[in-house]
């Protein structure tokens, strides 16, 4: 009887079920976030010039807000997937359950490091910007400073330490899991960490044009290994659903 509920609990397809629910989750949020950040977020980063992030920042505070909200939310998808997807493979033996309990780990440690740079985002950089703007002629150099500087360490935060962390954490858990996926959803995920450090690399380098093209990569690689983890999930809860009623 024991044995019996065991293999039930084991083999229970509800987990399966979550992990595929937090990739779709994962990659509707991720490519609303994206899409918002290729048409509105564009005019207040790095790739505009200055002044025109200055004006955009201070005349459309909400619409930035908003978007770096929407990457928030992106930020606690993503750690979601990566519970539940630690959570689906936990009865791995070996070293598979020690990689995905240290990955998990490393996400977390992305995820405070992406909040503390989008707390920046959204309160430090409109609120310079705005100074900057209202002295106009009489332009400080120091609130010019200030700014670049809050703007560097925005980017570090997200850019270079938490995608690189989110990258490893990845990797760890394609590794991990190389038995239980297809090789076609594998390589989409590893094209998808390698991108992550190039970006990484990028954000630490300050190269503006690696940082687009390395996002340029990143995102469909991405989403179409999230798209990849939530069908093969579905065929693995609708297989454990069968054995356990066998």
């Amino acid at each position: 009887m024991i044995d019996k509920q065991n293999k039930v609990r084991e083999d229970s397809p509800v987990t399966w079920h979550r992990l595929r629910v937090a990739a779709i989750f994962a990659l509707v949020i991720h490519l609303i976030a994206g899409l918002y950040m290729l048409v509105v977020l564009r005019n207040g980063l790095d790739t505009v010039e200055f002044a025109q992030r200055l004006s955009f920042l201070t005349n459309n505070n909400r619409l930035w807000s908003f978007g770096w909200l929407l990457w928030t939310a992106a930020d606690f998808s993503i750690l979601f997937f990566y519970f539940c997807f630690s959570d689906a493979h936990k009865k791995d033996t070996g070293p598979a359950t020690t990689l995905l309990r240290y990955a998990f780990f490393i996400a977390i440690a992305g995820f405070a490091l992406d909040l503390a740079a989008e707390v920046i985002e959204m309160s430090i950089l409109p609120e310079l910007a705005r100074k900057i703007m209202a002295e106009q002629a009489d332009i400080s150099l120091i609130n010019n400073e200030l700014f670049l500087t809050a703007n560097r360490l925005a980017i570090i935060l997200t850019g270079f330490l938490a995608n690189g962390l989110y990258s490893i954490c990845a990797a760890m858990m394609i590794f991990a899991t190389r038995e239980r996926y297809s090789r076609l959803v594998q390589a989409f995920g590893y094209i998808a960490v390698l991108s992550g450090l190039y970006l990484s690399y990028a954000a630490y380098a300050y190269s503006v044009i690696g940082m687009f093209y390395a996002n340029v990569v990143l995102m469909p690689a991405l989403l179409a290994w999230l798209l990849g983890i939530a069908l093969e999930s579905k065929a693995k809860s609708w297989k454990e659903k069968f054995v356990v009623k066998s």
